[in-house]
């Protein structure tokens, strides 16, 4: 937050994030599925016979979450919530679509490469993992159907598929560094965006849209009470789970730095060299003392 604060405070700084706060949400996000995971096996631990399910499908759990939070991020404030929670917001290249919102079809691209994309990414390395350490304990040996057959030719391509994936991102995020595209991932460039950083301006007509919508849903008696109560209660939940996850993230990083913190010590402890044994006094000194 304090990125947050300091581009709402200074009128000079730059459109252009910076490729630290650029990366920093792309990690943000990527911490929340393991921790909601472990949470998971948590509570399926605590309560097996009713919660045995939620451990088992966390990746779809997340997948609920990540769109509800994402599409009201975007839809409300123009931006993801890693995005807006450094500070940025998301603009559209084209003149015709450029404005304060984001227009439908940028907002349906952005949540496909937002929540999709990196959905169906950590499934490919989750199963990338288990189907290798079979692979090495010789089960796949044993198998001989069509499937097992399909599994080696994903675990020999699969390798190349990363590998291209990490290239691609890394060469943007060079050519984002030293100015040479306006882009630090080629999912911004495919959904037909830019990132800037938020100013006043950016705030001011944030909290004037809320307004005015609070006033529409007042003036509007011949609506819907239950498209009503149905955008509201969509409404709710994402804004509880933002501020949540707002917190969450900072106890997060309160415990990642805690966890290190610890290990690093304890590794000092034991990295220590080992005393010598005590050694056996000698009975003249024995015997001097007992006379004394």
């Amino acid at each position: 937050m304090a990125e947050y604060g300091a581009h709402v405070a200074s009128t000079s700084i730059s459109e252009r994030p910076s490729i630290f706060t650029a990366l920093a949400q792309e990690n943000l996000m990527s911490a929340v599925r393991p921790a909601l995971k472990h949470v998971c096996k948590i509570l399926a631990e605590k309560w097996p016979s009713e919660l045995h399910w939620l451990y088992r499908y966390s990746n779809e759990l997340h997948l609920l979450l990540d769109l509800i939070l994402q599409h009201y991020c975007l839809k409300k404030l123009s931006a993801s919530f890693a995005e807006n929670f450094y500070g940025m917001k998301r603009v559209a290249l084209c003149e015709a679509e450029a404005g304060a919102k984001l227009p439908f079809k940028v907002r349906t691209k952005s949540l496909i490469f937002l929540v999709f994309v990196p959905y169906f990414k950590s499934i490919a390395d989750q199963l990338f993992e288990r189907w290798r350490e079979e692979d090495a304990d010789g089960r796949l040996l044993s198998q001989a159907s069509r499937s097992s057959q399909y599994i080696r030719i994903f675990l020999a391509v699969y390798p190349y598929i990363h590998l291209s994936y990490e290239a691609t991102m890394l060469c943007y995020q060079m050519a984002f560094i030293f100015g040479k595209s306006r882009f630090h991932s080629p999912f911004l460039q495919l959904a037909n965006i830019r990132l800037r950083n938020l100013n006043m301006q950016d705030i001011l007509s944030v909290q004037a849209g809320g307004r005015d919508r609070k006033l529409a849903q007042d003036g509007d008696g011949q609506g819907s009470m239950a498209r009503k109560l149905l955008e509201e209660a969509t409404s709710l939940a994402a804004a509880g789970l933002a501020s949540g996850l707002s917190a969450g993230v900072f106890f997060l990083q309160f415990l990642e730095w805690w966890y290190a913190s610890d290990h690093n010590i304890r590794r000092a402890v034991t990295s220590l060299p080992v005393p010598d044994p005590p050694k056996v006094l000698s009975m003249p000194f024995v015997m001097l003392v007992k006379q004394e």
